[in-house]
């Protein structure tokens, strides 16, 4: 076990090396205005940005079929209340056309005055890892929160709530979500058998092996944060494939 996990330190640190020198890791940003950069990245400012409230990240990799209903049903519910939030879609080398879905929704949403928003999209062209997506969502991110999500939405967004109100009082810095508490019981999420399998195994090979036992579902990707626990945990992330989760 201990040959096990030096190979696995050495493997994260060695794909994170990878990611932070190659170029095709390296993110353009768009948004309603086209192609953009920032002159300096707002994760390196401690404070929250142009008054934005919360910025909302979805990392995406080829998910032209699921991602443009979960967007839809994300601004419907945000559009109610009364935060000023931004969405950052991260297309960590999709090879169908996620991409130009996601142009698509930008146009869309900043066009509409009930529901107008920033909807801003990085994308790059290797396939990163989905840790490596969020880390580069994190980067740009402007808000006082930050709420990473799947993009197949496998929670129900309104569950947002009870991870705020966790939040808010300031008493914890990150609260995560549980697709094993909520039951995933959102009806437009489609599970496959191999993707249970392996979330189970995942699950006790965290809890038995690597003694992380007061978190129900590590790897749900429905995870709340503090901008400066954000920045404090992403600065320090070297996992950034799909266990990045047991990492953060």
């Amino acid at each position: 076990s201990v040959l096990l996990g030096c190979g696995f330190i050495y493997s994260a640190h060695s794909d994170y090396k990878n990611r932070k020198e190659k170029e095709c890791y390296h993110p353009k940003l768009y948004s309603k205005n086209g192609q953009f950069s920032y002159p300096i990245l707002p994760i390196l400012n401690s404070e929250s940005q142009n008054d934005i409230f919360i910025s909302l990240i979805f990392p995406a990799y080829n998910e032209e079929q699921r991602l443009g209903p979960t967007l839809d049903e994300t601004i419907q519910y945000f559009s109610k209340l009364n935060f000023n939030y931004e969405i950052i879609i991260v297309d960590g080398g999709s090879t169908d056309n996620t991409f130009e879905l996601i142009n698509k929704k930008i146009s869309q949403y900043s066009s509409d005055n009930e529901k107008l928003v920033d909807i801003i999209c990085a994308s790059y062209i290797g396939n990163g890892g989905k840790g490596w997506a969020v880390k580069t969502g994190i980067n740009i991110c402007r808000g006082k929160y930050i709420l990473m999500l799947d993009s197949d939405g496998a929670v129900d967004i309104e569950e947002f709530e009870s991870l705020y109100n966790s939040i808010k009082g300031e008493n914890y810095s990150v609260a995560i979500g549980s697709r094993r508490i909520n039951g995933e019981n959102n009806e437009n999420v489609e599970r496959v058998w191999y993707r249970d399998l392996l979330s189970n195994i995942n699950n006790f090979i965290v809890k038995k092996c690597i003694g992380i036992n007061d978190i129900e579902d590590t790897q749900c990707g429905f995870k709340l944060f503090t901008r400066e626990a954000a920045i404090d945990i992403f600065n320090n992330l070297h996992i950034v494939k799909w266990a990045f989760d047991v990492d953060v």
